[in-house]
């Protein structure tokens, strides 16, 4: 039986800057690190498993509100391993790692656009 690690975090659409950071502590003590992002009334659920971590205490994530939804860019190598496993846009209905992939390509771009 796997080890989960939750970590929950709520965006502020008002704050000054929308770096978070998400403090798990000794990533040998879980085997899964779950993310809980509450947003305007939604929970977006990302799961990574702890081998993927770096051997930090944290890893971050921007969030940029667009409306009522919320786009996720994980930092460094994390957005390769990070799946978003639901939201309760979709009833709780288990996603592949696709939007996690797309949203970590966007992040590419984003920062190959701002050099």
């Amino acid at each position: 039986m796997s080890i989960i690690k939750t970590i929950n975090r709520n965006i502020n659409p008002n704050r000054e800057t929308n770096n978070y950071r998400c403090k798990y502590g000794n990533k040998n003590e879980f085997d899964i690190l779950r993310v809980n992002i509450k947003f305007n009334g939604k929970t977006y659920t990302y799961e990574i498993e702890s081998k993927y971590l770096n051997d930090t205490d944290s890893i971050h994530f921007y969030a940029y509100p667009n409306g009522s939804s919320l786009n996720i860019v994980w930092s460094g190598s994390i957005g390769e391993h990070i799946k978003l496993v639901s939201d309760d846009n979709e009833s709780g209905s288990n996603k592949s790692g696709c939007l996690g992939s797309i949203l970590f390509l966007s992040s590419l771009l984003i920062i190959i656009c701002l050099l």
